[in-house]
């Protein structure tokens, strides 16, 4: 609650409000959707309440803050009358379709602009593995891993083993190698088309197509880990998806978001390679604010994950580093 209030503070105070929030800030969501409180945190934490949405939404407006689109954060990077603005960003990741039957209603109401990076593989086989490892846990009170038998009675107990086998599949998942075949060797089933029901279709994204203040954007075809492929897997990924949404949509995606894009995902390296496909920008899931000097670092672009229930002051973030590079 002191750390709240800070925030608050600090938030009212140009100068400081300059410094920690930069000219723009382009926030990460996942899902909108209800919270329930029977589920895992670990998953639940990839929802936005819609109601607290809309409180943000209203609260940030009242407050002078506006909502741009990427294109309009493209073109305000090269503009010297860009500084010292207070621009939001909404962008989402991987195509849930809880976007379309609560986030659109919303952003319609406010004209708020948005952009869905849409996982292409949602569109037919979503692979939402995560929520099997979740049912599976639920479902039981012991687990049983290399032997050893683990207890699982306590919702905490079931956190922890879901963060250690996210884990498991995330370092071992290739190309070669899928969710699947590594859930079903420790003994948690896996039915790749089971969560069809949680992911966009086809027909919402066309329907989301003729808002203006939508934008579709890419995260690839099977969401991988990029240091888990060679350079060649990633390409025929990428192009994979970026074909899919031609074909399917008659649009070419401009904007990239890097799945699991943090620091020990992705380095300079990978932000050179993505610069082949002539995307506009493209995301991490770096913590980080946008500065003019980003102008230089298109290919790398921070951002603030909200969740639950977002409030103005989750804007201010302390870090070390003003600027997000590799």
């Amino acid at each position: 609650m002191i750390k709240q209030k800070i925030k608050s503070l600090l938030l009212n105070i140009p100068f400081v409000r300059s410094y920690l929030h930069g000219e723009a800030v382009i926030l990460m969501l996942h899902r909108i959707a209800p919270l329930n409180q029977q589920k895992l945190p670990e998953n639940e934490g990839l929802k936005v309440d819609p109601d607290a949405l809309e409180s943000f939404i209203i609260e940030a407006l009242r407050n002078g803050y506006r909502f741009i689109s990427l294109d309009e954060l493209y073109l305000y990077l090269h503009d010297e009358h860009f500084k010292d603005q207070k621009n939001i960003i909404i962008t989402l990741d991987d195509g849930y379709k809880d976007n379309f039957t609560y986030g659109l209603p919303i952003f319609k109401k406010y004209n708020i602009p948005f952009c869905i990076y849409l996982c292409t593989c949602f569109l037919d086989k979503p692979n939402m593995w995560w929520f099997s490892i979740e049912d599976y846990l639920l479902e039981h009170s012991l687990f049983i891993w290399d032997s050893k038998k683990i207890d699982i009675s306590t919702q905490v107990q079931k956190s922890k083993l879901f963060l250690k086998i996210r884990d498991h599949v995330l370092t071992n998942m290739t190309a070669n190698k899928s969710a699947k075949q590594i859930l079903e060797n420790i003994g948690i089933p896996h039915d790749e088309n089971a969560y069809l029901n949680l992911a966009l279709t086809q027909e919402n994204i066309q329907s989301l197509l003729t808002h203006k203040i939508f934008t579709l954007g890419c995260h690839t075809n099977t969401h991988p880990v990029f240091n888990n492929l060679t350079f060649s897997e990633l390409q025929k990924d990428i192009e994979s998806s970026l074909q899919t949404i031609q074909e399917l949509f008659g649009v070419k995606s401009e904007h990239f978001c890097f799945p699991f894009g943090g620091a020990q995902e992705i380095n300079q390296k990978y932000c050179d390679f993505i610069k082949m496909f002539n995307f506009k920008t493209a995301v991490t899931t770096r913590c980080g604010t946008i500065y003019s000097q980003h102008k230089h670092h298109l290919h790398v672009l921070p951002r603030i994950f909200i969740k639950g229930r977002p409030r103005l002051y989750d804007l201010i973030q302390f870090r070390g580093k003003k600027i997000k590079t590799y």
